[in-house]
Formats: structure tokens, sequence, C-alpha cells
């Protein structure tokens, strides 16, 4: 294995050790009672332990009883999740209702360090010479958004959703740059169908997947057999969600007159009802994924909130991404640069868009939400990380040879998120988040019957992660510099 390959594989390790240790510390701090909506995804799990689908109305499991005329606000997702969930724990039983939730938790704390996986993946297949620290950088911090992290540590759904979508875009990014294969078209397929039996949000990436074949057949194969072959590659993108969740789409439409709700669109609480015409005038709503990186609800934080450090990082991490685009327009557009046939600059182009499509078809899921009694919530974004870590990866490679610093403090910033979003949920426990977080953590620990020692091991397994992400980018500086030169970012595939 050459050295730079070495120190990719090393970098995107400690990207996975840094997820598993943040969410570790999230999952150990948090009551086992977990948030309000967690009480919806644990009676899931009891219901199909009685052979059964939650129907729209009734929560037949609480740690406190049942809910019989409750809302069951998770009756509206497939079945994906929560059959794992119960075979994992073996069984349901009302008195192990702790052992249940902490294995949701530990599945989706392993389904994370998937998501880190496939995110370096990510980086490595848009990186071109620069790949092995775009891979890096993007792992490192794509899957450490506060939500991603927090959810990871809980017993929901969207990280196992995160994870397939993840897979879901890299294959499609595949499939642009270098063809339509059976391979990836039958992987993609796979993907796809598991996708969209966990949510329906998946819908997105399970568009932008059939539209990256169509667009990779006119890319890869041209001829006067392409609409044959287009048609052949797309159908089982297709067919196979269809096969797998059309039936419950279905049912949900028979329910709610909605394939992807189970009731109709209700008042929820005191929430006020907002048109389309609303939503898209609101500044907040585009602000979401800027304003909510460090957590969805507002926070303080002495001299300024979770929201403005985590606009200031958006920004920042923006600005930084648009300078190493320029670097490599400009190195494209140069004397020396290899020409691009008309292919590989349309295979590049469309690759690129495919994170920036998956972040706002996620915006167009969100205002579908939103539109009657939704609130905002960057959780339904958590299928576009891969835009989120391919953001901070540009703007690694916009500091060169400082890059790997520019990690460590992104990754610094969203793990301390991480902490102070911990010990403001845990505060609806009764656990004071305002002593000093060595007190709050031990006592938010204690309250869930455990010792100290796991808590504080989870944190240094993610310090100890930053640190090797920090190593590993020394690692590449030194050993790329000569080699391949300080760039490109994602210049074309190799000529067919």
């Amino acid at each position: 294995m050459a050295a730079a390959t070495r120190w990719t594989v090393a970098g995107v390790l400690g990207g996975v050790l840094t997820v598993v240790g943040a969410a570790m510390f999230a999952a150990l701090t948090l009551n086992w009672r977990g948030t309000i909506d967690a009480t919806y995804h644990l009676d899931y799990i009891y219901q199909l332990a009685d052979g059964n689908l939650p129907a729209p109305y009734g929560v037949r499991f609480t740690p406190d009883g049942p809910l019989p005329h409750e809302r069951q606000y998770a009756s509206a997702h497939p079945p994906l999740y929560y059959a794992p969930v119960l075979a994992l724990a073996g069984g349901a039983e009302p008195a192990d209702w702790v052992r249940v939730v902490l294995t949701g938790r530990l599945l989706n704390v392993a389904l994370g360090a998937v998501t880190v996986l496939l995110l370096g993946w990510a980086g490595w297949s848009l990186g071109g010479r620069s790949r092995h620290r775009l891979a890096v950088a993007t792992a490192a911090t794509g899957a450490l958004s506060v939500s991603f992290v927090r959810f990871a540590g809980e017993i929901y759904g969207d990280v196992l959703l995160t994870t397939l979508a993840t897979a879901g875009l890299v294959l499609a990014i595949r499939m642009l740059r270098a063809g339509p294969s059976r391979r990836r078209v039958l992987a993609t397929a796979a993907v796809c169908g598991l996708g969209m039996l966990t949510k329906a949000t998946f819908v997105v990436v399970l568009l932008l997947c059939a539209g990256a074949v169509l667009i990779a057949v006119t890319i890869h194969l041209p001829g006067p057999g392409r609409v044959r072959a287009a048609l052949l590659r797309v159908a089982p993108v297709l067919a196979l969600p269809a096969a797998t969740s059309g039936w419950f789409y279905l049912r949900n439409l028979a329910l709610s007159g909605s394939w992807f709700r189970s009731t109709p669109r209700v008042p929820v609480g005191d929430r006020p009802y907002r048109t389309l015409e609303e939503n898209l005038t609101r500044p907040d709503f585009y602000l979401i994924v800027p304003d909510r990186l460090l957590g969805q609800e507002e926070v303080d934080l002495g001299a300024l909130t979770n929201y403005q450090l985590s606009r200031a990082l958006f920004v920042t991490l923006a600005l930084l991404a648009v300078v190493a685009a320029g670097r490599w327009w400009s190195a494209r557009r140069g004397a020396d640069a290899p020409p691009l046939s008309v292919p590989s600059r349309a295979a590049t182009t469309w690759a690129a868009l495919v994170p920036l499509g998956a972040l706002i078809g996620m915006y167009a899921v969100q205002l579908a939400h939103t539109v009657g009694y939704g609130n905002d919530n960057i959780r339904y974004f958590l299928p576009a990380s891969i835009a989120l870590g391919l953001l901070a990866g540009l703007a690694c490679l916009a500091a060169r040879g400082a890059g790997g610093l520019v990690a460590a403090s992104v990754m610094v910033v969203l793990l301390g998120g991480t902490v102070r979003y911990s010990a403001h949920l845990a505060e609806r426990f009764g656990v004071d988040g305002e002593r000093g977080w060595l007190a709050w953590a031990t006592a938010a620990a204690a309250q869930n019957d455990l010792p100290a020692w796991p808590v504080w091991s989870a944190l240094a397994v993610s310090v100890f992660g930053v640190l090797i992400v920090v190593v590993a980018w020394r690692g590449l500086a030194a050993t790329q510099r000569r080699r391949f030169g300080e760039v490109a970012v994602v210049p074309a595939p190799r000529p067919r």
C-alpha cells in the first residue's frame, strides 16, 4: 500500500473514531427515556413485537404506560430500522425497555461509523489528484453536525436513512464519472430499495440516482441504442423500491390521502399554520442549515449563541470552498492544463452537482413538511450530510498544508457543540447543565445508572480521532507535495 493511501486510511479511521466517540458520549449522557419523539419510535418497536404496524393513533408502550389516543407520529415510516432493533434486542418486553433503547442507540452508533466511511468514499470519488486529502477531510467533518451525532446516539431511523442516502449519492457520483455498469446499476437499485423502506424522504436520493443513470448513459454510452440502454438501466432503480416499499406508501395513501403521511394534515400543539408563500419568504427557512449545525434549538454559549457560531462556521467554510474552486478553475484554464474532452467535462460537472442536488432536494422536503403545521428542523437535512462534508473538505484544500488544522478546528467546534447541546438536553431530566461539563456529564451518566468512565472514554476516543486526522493530513502533505502539486479539486476522470 502506497504511503498516501496509508495516510488516507488512517485519516478516515480518525473520522470514524471521532464520530463513534461523540455519538457514544451523546447516547450515554441522554436519559434512557430520550427526547419526546423517541417515544413514538420506541413504541413502533413494541408494536412490531406484537406483529403489527403502528396505527396513526394509539401508542401501545411508553415507560409510563400506554397512550391510547395519542397520535403515533412514527407510523408514517416504513419498518426497516425498527425490525433490526427488535431482532438485535431479542424481543421487546415492557420490563426490558432500557435494553431495547440501548440496542437502538448502539445500532445507530454503528451506522454512524458506516456513514463516515461512505463520506470518505465520496471525497475519494470526487477528489481527482486531491482525492486522498478530500477523502480525509470529508470523512472527518461530514457526520459531525450536532444533529447527526445526537441522532446517532438515540433511537430514531434517521441515521439509517442518512447511511443509505450517502451510499446512493456516492453510487450516483461513481456512475456519472465511470459509467453505468451493470454492477453499479444493481448496487444503486439495491440501496434505493432499502432506502425507500426506511423513510419517505429518501425519494430525493431515488430521483437523483435515476437521473444519474440517465445522464451517465448519455455521457458514456453514445450511439443509436442509447434510449434502450437508458430504459434498461433505470428500470431496476425505480422498480426495486416500488417492489420493496410501494405497499407501505399505498397504505399511507389510504390512511391519509398522502403517500408520505399516515394522518391528514392537522394542527400540532400551538404551531401556526403557514402557507407556501409564507415559508418561501421567511429568511429563517433558508438559514436552517447555516444556523443549526450546532443544534436544533438555540442555546446560549455566553458571548454568542450556537446559532450565531454555526452561521459563522458555515460562512467561513463556504468562503474557503470558493477559494478552492477558484484555484481549480484557474488551473484548468491554465496553459499547462491537459485538455478535457466533452464527455469528461460533462461527467465532472454532473458528478459535482450531485451533493448540491441532495441539499436542494432536502430543502424541498423541508418545505413540504413546513407548509401547514410543520416546524423547521435540521434533522430533515441529514441525508444531505455529504454536502456539508464536501464543503468542509474543499475548505481544507483551500488551506493547503494547514488543511489539517482547518479540519481539526471544524471538528473541535462541532464536538464542543455536541457536548454543550447534550447538556441542554440533560437539563430536561433535572441535570444541571450549567455546572462544569465534568459535573453535569457525570450526573447524567449516573441518572442512567452508569459509571462516569464510559462517558469520559467515549470523549477521549473522539479527541484521539481528531489528533489522528491532523497527523494523517500532515503525512499526506509530505507525501503528495512533490508528486501532485496543490491545485486539483475535482479534475476529470481519465478518458475511457
